[in-house]
């Protein structure tokens, strides 16, 4: 072998052997590091505190490493490699040596003798394959790329322990010495160290003899904290009972929560585990575990018994106002109810003693108790101030520092003194009423305990205000009380009182919007820190809010009229439906009678007019919906609000009069007539015999007989249905006649309200033909009809058209008026005068003459006196309205006009009655019986045309409600009808004795007019002055501004010592002001005419103003000037006292509580005058007195002296003739009252 190969073989082996060590050696460090490492993390990880398992994991990795050892280094260097295997390796690796290189190994280390053949041949083989292999290089046989992996990887396992251990030297050597020495390496630093803290989060320390006391059944609650960090995730609890009977008692455990708590001392919030137990039992240990913190001592907890409260006694006093009596609960009992201010007092005992114990009601702060010297009794006392459910305990801590987990806690329901309820029961809607009307009030109150007051709220308002803004609660308001007595407590009353609404001064448009209240006795102290207490408001209940809507009184007329017309209309659907009822037990009744018996369609029939003939009574008798009590309460409302229409009201009358009977005689009787026909009914057909089925089986014979003798042979069950629906159906007839009765009476003021309502739309007609003719005349009123335009003439002859097709309509009209009096025989008399009047009134006024006359000078462009036609045509159709309407005048200067015209009449027809009376005596002297008896036919025929007079005027004074003049007025007449009966019988003392006492009865009745117009026209003189009181409250209101000007630019004057511009503009405004006031004087005297003494002082009133306004026209404001001006005040003053005066005197009583009888009306402003005359006296007394004191000591006057004397003496002239006056009208009007009335006519 030549020596390069051998070289070469001998460094291939060299290096293999290398090669060996380093690959055994990295894989033993690989795999000792990595097991090593992988060990030392599960022991920390799971920190495995058995050391045989750590000596497993240590042998483990030693056998881990021995094996790798054995396989990877012994086993490879133990192993022999010749030249041969290296050859074999070569020339696999290298085909082209083709076997010669690993044959010329073989041959040359054999012996040559061993080979046959030539050696020179083969040397010469030799020589060739090691020259071919000296070309290569062995060393490319090795491949390192294994060993390069496993030292790559052990080199980085040194480097992750060099670097674990720089970083973490302590746990490196710990976790190897761990592997290393198991039984004697130290365990691995605990990452968790919890710690249990109570509930003010101070550490719990315990030891033996030292337990954690608890009260027995509170909740103990505690809290876990981690003092290396957050707790645990896995953080619980773990307990047992000591007092188990086993040698091991059971661990019970539960997982405790994580809450974020806030330090006390620092304010940071820190994480902590959270817990609690309800510590049961005698002795309890417990401790937590969680994270690697699994050895913590177990804490020993020990309970006490818990303090307990015993209620000794419990005393309630209630608040005086309720008067109720005070109790005591009995021992350990500590619930009540009471009312709101009641005084509570509590004497209680504890078990144990006590350090502290602190009263708590509801959520109020506590109130400290002070303990009796034995600290276990103690009393405290407490006032219920709040209403509702609520608990008061008593927070208290014994001596030993225990509270009691949960302190009986004692239940209170207080009950406020409740509101008293008020129902405002009548009115029960808002309404619409007069200005006058008296509103009748039911007022229901209902309280707890007693019911101390009543009264009426209310609020007007104007019609310019909202009724939105009306309603406000922040508005003033004015109250009147109710008669209620309060002397002994109700707790229900019903109280019923009159409101007048007259007294309010109300207009229309004008709203009352008024409740009732009512308040207790509720007077409750709410005890604070203090001794004293704050009452508060007593309770007061209201009622809902009512709103009267004030109406003038034809409004409200034509509203109670339109709701009588709905009556009529509800009353004809009533009476049809009445009808359809009767026909269909006409239907059933037939039935009967023919066939015997009833079918199942007329037993449903019988049902069906059963229940509708209730829904008719109900429709007439409902207390809420029904005709009855409307038309009663439309009576009511007549007289509520003082309306005087005694048609309506004698129809409403009869009318609920009528249905009332109807309700309670003849609807009872129909409908138990009618049940008794249904019950009977139902009977015979659930009884019947056979069914259709057994009648089809009979012999036809048979059938035939049956039939005929049907009819005949009626069994009494089928009688009686018949006798009762027969009754029942007599009974729908009587309310039938008797409801077409009074819609029959009914209809003629059906019909007149259709007239009226017809004379509205010609009233309405005309009305717009006068708008049109007025502007039309502003373009052809001075022109000929010829020189108008086309238009205009078009236009004048469609207006005289349309006036002439109102004249065609207005005659159908009366027409149809005329053909209704005449078919109304049967209306009342007041009906009849009322229609005949108004045919009288069309007669007397030829309207459709007049309105044909207009549009004939229409045509010829006269619409000057067109128009003032049509003005008098439309006073003529409202006047007839008002004779259709029955509204007469009201006001009393009206009323007084026709007072008048009826004295002059009634003294006409008496002065006639004179005449006949004279003209019977004269006739009776005569002898001659022919010419007596034909001058006695004449005086009957004068006397029967003076009894239609003396009726007519009877009708007039209905009318005007003078009643007594109207009663003398018939007497008067009814002895005109024996006066005829004695004449017609020659009977001339008779007659003549009864047209005397006709005389005095016409003479009564004048004597009543006259008393009556007297009283109208004190009256309305009175009301004059009275509405001159806001006028006269104004001029004093001026007149002061006047004054106190006056002083402003007098004192101006003063300082500038002379006017400048600006002073005698405002001086100029100041006269002309006080001119205005002067002149608006003027008018009171003419409207104080009636009043002589009034007039009097107005007019001095006004001499005083003229002063003023000739001195300040005259630029004087001295001392003068504001006399005159203060004079004119002060009279103006005096005038307002005594109207106020009038209207203030009170209505004195007898002695034994009776009214005293008083001064008759029309002396009333009699005495206002007097009073006036008196004070105008006292003052001409002063200024006489002033006068005398001015000239004592001069012998001669001055001029103005001597006018002043002459003013004075005027005045008193003046005073003294009034004074007279006044003093014979008062006397005249007491022997006017003592005057005795005559004797009646029976």
């Amino acid at each position: 072998m030549s020596h390069s190969i051998r070289a070469q073989l001998e460094h291939l082996h060299q290096k293999i052997r290398q090669l060996i060590w380093l690959n055994g050696v990295c894989w033993g460090l690989t795999i000792l590091l990595a097991l090593g490492l992988l060990a030392v993390a599960l022991d920390w990880s799971l920190n495995i505190t058995d050391p045989a398992i750590r000596l497993i994991l240590g042998l483990s990795i030693g056998a881990a490493l021995v094996s790798t050892v054995w396989k990877r280094l012994l086993i490879p260097l133990k192993t022999p490699i010749t030249d041969l295997d290296l050859a074999l390796k070569i020339e696999k690796r290298y085909p082209a040596l083709k076997d010669s290189f690993s044959s010329s190994i073989e041959f040359e280390n054999q012996p040559a003798a061993h080979y046959a053949g030539s050696a020179q041949m083969r040397q010469a083989v030799i020589q060739e394959s090691y020259q071919r292999a000296a070309q290569i290089n062995f060393l490319e046989l090795i491949d390192t790329h294994p060993i390069r992996k496993v030292m790559i990887s052990a080199a980085l396992l040194c480097l992750l322990v060099s670097g674990l251990a720089i970083l973490h030297p302590r746990q490196v050597m710990l976790g190897f010495q761990r592997l290393i020495l198991p039984f004697s390496a130290p365990e691995w630093p605990q990452s968790v160290e919890l710690l249990i803290l109570d509930e003010n989060l101070v550490p719990i320390e315990t030891s033996p003899g030292n337990p954690y006391q608890v009260v027995e059944g509170q909740t103990f609650q505690f809290f876990v904290e981690n003092r290396k960090g957050a707790p645990p995730e896995d953080l619980m609890l773990e307990y047992q009972n000591s007092q188990q009977s086993q040698l091991r008692p059971q661990i019970y455990s539960e997982p405790l929560r994580i809450v974020s708590v806030p330090d006390t001392a620092t304010g940071v919030e820190r994480d902590l585990g959270t817990g609690s137990l309800v510590v049961s039992s005698k002795t309890l240990k417990l401790r937590a575990v969680g994270g690697d913190d699994t050895s913590m001592p177990w804490l020993t907890i020990e309970s006490v018994p818990p303090t307990t409260i015993k209620l000794e006694k419990v005393t309630l006093t209630p608040p005086e106002y309720s008067q109720q009596k005070e109790t005591s609960l009995p021992a350990g009992i500590g619930h009540f109810k009471a009312l709101v201010g009641t005084r509570v007092q509590i004497a209680a005992s504890s078990n144990k003693l006590l350090k502290s114990v602190a009263l708590r009601v509801k959520d109020q702060p506590p109130k400290s108790v002070q303990l009796d010297q034995d600290r276990r009794h103690f009393t405290t006392e407490f006032t219920v101030t709040e209403p509702g459910t609520y608990s008061y305990w008593f927070d208290i801590e014994n001596d030993q520092g225990f509270r009691p987990p949960s302190p009986d806690r004692y239940e209170i329901t207080a009950v406020l003194d409740a509101l008293p309820e008020v129902f405002l029961e009548k009115p029960d809607t808002d309404l619409q009423v007069t200005p006058d009307a008296q509103i009748p009030l039911a007022v229901a109150i209902r309280d707890d305990l007693g019911i101390a007051s009543a009264l009426i709220r209310y609020q007007k308002s104007s019609r310019e205000e909202s009724l939105s803004r009306a309603l406000r609660t922040d508005r003033p308001t004015e109250t009147f009380p109710l008669g209620f007595q309060s002397q002994q407590p109700a707790t229900d009353v019903i109280i019923k009182e009159n409101w007048n609404l007259a007294e309010l001064s109300l207009e229309e448009g004008d709203r009352i919007i008024f409740r009732a209240e009512a308040t207790d006795f509720f007077q409750p102290i709410i005890s604070g820190e203090t001794e004293s207490g704050v009452k508060t408001d007593p309770h007061t209940g209201s009622s809902i809010s009512r709103v009267l809507t004030i109406v003038s009184p034809d409004y409200k007329s034509n509203e109670l009229v339109n709701r009588h017309a709905q009556l009529l209309e509800e009353l004809t659907r009533v009476l049809k439906d009445q009808r359809l009822l009767n026909t269909e037990i006409k239907d059933v009744q037939h039935q009967l009678e023919r066939v015997g018996q009833a079918r199942t369609q007329e037993l449903d029939t019988i049902k069906q007019v059963e229940m509708d003939q209730k829904r008719v009574a109900s429709q007439l008798a409902s207390p809420r919906t029904g005709l009855e009590p409307r038309a009663k309460e439309l009576l009511q409302e007549l007289e509520w609000n003082r309306l005087q229409d005694p048609g309506m009201q004698q129809r409403l009358t009869e009318l609920s009069t009528e249905l009332s009977r109807l309700n309670q005689e003849l609807f009872p009787q129909i409908q138990e007539q009618m049940t008794q026909a249904r019950k009977k009914l139902q009977s015979s057909v659930d009884q019947a015999p056979e069914s259709k089925d057994d009648q089809k089986q009979k012999p036809a014979a048979g059938k035939q007989t049956s039939t005929d003798q049907a009819p005949a042979k009626k069994s009494d069950r089928d009688a009686e249905p018949l006798e009762a629906l027969t009754r029942a159906e007599q009974g729908q007839r009587q309310v039938i006649d008797r409801l077409g009765t009074m819609l029959q009476s009914l209809s003629q003021w059906q019909k007149t309200r259709d007239l009226v309502s017809e004379l509205d739309e010609q009233i309405a007609q005309q009305s717009e033909i006068q708008e049109q003719t007025t502007e039309l005349a502003k373009r052809t009123i001075t022109r000929s009809f010829s020189n108008l335009n086309l238009q205009d003439q078009a236009d004048l002859e469609k207006l005289a058209s349309r006036q002439e097709r109102q004249s065609d309509q207005f005659k159908s009209f009366r027409d149809l008026l005329d053909n209704i009096q005449a078919e109304s025989k049967a209306n009342s008399q007041t009906d009849q005068f009322e229609k005949q009047a108004a045919l009288d009134f069309l007669r007397k006024q030829s309207l459709p003459e007049k309105m044909r006359q207009t549009a004939d000078r229409l045509k010829q462009n006269q619409v000057g006196q067109a128009i003032q036609e049509q003005q008098q045509i439309q006073e003529s159709m409202q006047k007839l309205k008002d004779i259709f309407e029955n509204q007469a005048e009201e006001s009393p200067d009206q009323l007084i006009k026709k007072l008048k015209q009826s004295e002059q009449e009634l003294s006409q027809l008496k002065q006639k009655q004179q005449d006949l009376l004279q003209k019977l005596k004269t006739a009776a002297q005569d002898t001659n019986k022919s010419e007596l008896k034909k001058e006695l036919e004449q005086l009957a025929k004068q006397e029967q045309a003076l009894k239609q007079q003396l009726d007519q005027l009877e009708n007039q004074l209905q009318k005007l409600s003078l009643h007594r003049a109207s009663d003398s007025v018939r007497r008067a007449s009814q002895r005109l009808s024996k006066v005829n009966d004695s004449l017609s019988q020659g009977q001339t003392g008779q007659a003549e004795q009864e047209m005397r006492e006709s005389l005095d009865d016409l003479e009564q009745a004048q004597r009543e007019l006259a008393s009556r117009r007297q009283e109208l026209e004190e009256t309305l003189a009175f009301e004059e002055f009275t509405k001159l009181e806001s006028e006269i409250e104004s001029l004093i209101e001026r007149q002061q501004a006047v004054i106190t000007e006056t002083n402003r630019l007098e004192t101006v004057r003063k300082e500038r010592g002379r006017w400048s511009r600006g002073q005698l503009k405002s001086l100029r405004q100041l006269a002309e002001a006080e001119r205005d006031l002067q002149n608006q004087t003027q008018t009171f005297v003419d409207k104080m005419a009636a009043a002589p003494v009034f007039g009097l002082a107005i007019r001095k009133v006004r001499d005083q103003l003229e002063i003023a306004v000739i001195r300040l026209e005259e630029r004087l404001t001295d001392e003068e000037t504001l006399a005159a001006e203060t004079g004119a005040q002060n009279r103006l003053k005096e005038i307002l006292a005594i109207l106020k005066y009038r209207k203030s005197m009170p209505n004195q009583e007898s002695g034994d509580g009776t009214p005293s009888q008083q001064m008759p009306t029309d002396q009333i402003p009699l005495v206002a005058q007097l009073r006036l005359l008196k004070l105008l006296q006292e003052e001409l007394l002063q200024q006489t007195t002033r006068f005398n004191e001015s000239v004592d000591q001069q012998k001669e006057l001055t001029p103005e002296q001597q006018e002043l004397r002459k003013r004075l003496s005027r005045d008193q002239a003046d005073l003294a003739e009034l004074s007279q006056e006044l003093m014979s009208l008062f006397i005249g009007s007491q022997s006017d009252e003592s005057e005795p009335l005559p004797e009646t006519v029976p």
